[in-house]
């Protein structure tokens, strides 16, 4: 009787072991993307300022004759299973000046850094960036000396 009663504690324990608690997945967002402060000489053409890929940096089009602190978003994810691997999708948005004249930029090339898919880590959760490239709307207007906002948003599915 005691060997049966032994299996019975094995089969329970491992019905109750294997099973992982549900838990909210929780999606923070530690800091937006920001394009920095740029002067465009020339707004004839589109041109783009790009964060970089792996967000060590950026690169843009030489009529950006000035600019300073461009930097990719960070977000953290938690309460996903440990290892979990999932997808990260930004969406594009539209930059309008906060004084509300003048043309808007465009974000295109949205990216997460590392890119999706990415593995969740042992205690289900991550740090990730997004980034994207800013692209000017090439109507010949000039852009008015303004803050410019929009938004987007990030989703991470499994």
């Amino acid at each position: 009787m005691s060997v049966l009663r032994f299996f019975c504690f094995l089969l329970f324990v491992a019905i109750i072991g294997n099973g992982s608690a549900v838990q909210a997945q929780v999606l923070v967002e530690n800091s937006r993307i920001n394009f920095g402060k740029v002067v465009l000489a020339d707004n004839s053409t589109q041109v783009d300022l790009q964060l970089n890929a792996n967000c060590g940096g950026f690169t843009a089009d030489p009529k950006y004759l000035h600019h300073i602190n461009p930097t990719c978003g960070s977000y953290t994810v938690s309460g996903y299973a440990p290892f979990q691997v999932v997808n990260v999708a930004v969406t594009t948005a539209t930059l309008a000046p906060v004084g509300g004249t003048g043309p808007s930029f465009t974000t295109v090339n949205t990216f997460s850094f590392p890119a999706t898919p990415i593995t969740m880590d042992a205690g289900g959760g991550l740090t990730f960036q997004v980034g994207a490239t800013m692209r000017s709307s090439g109507s010949g207007v000039t852009y008015a000396d303004d803050a410019f906002n929009g938004g987007y948003n990030v989703t991470v599915t499994p």
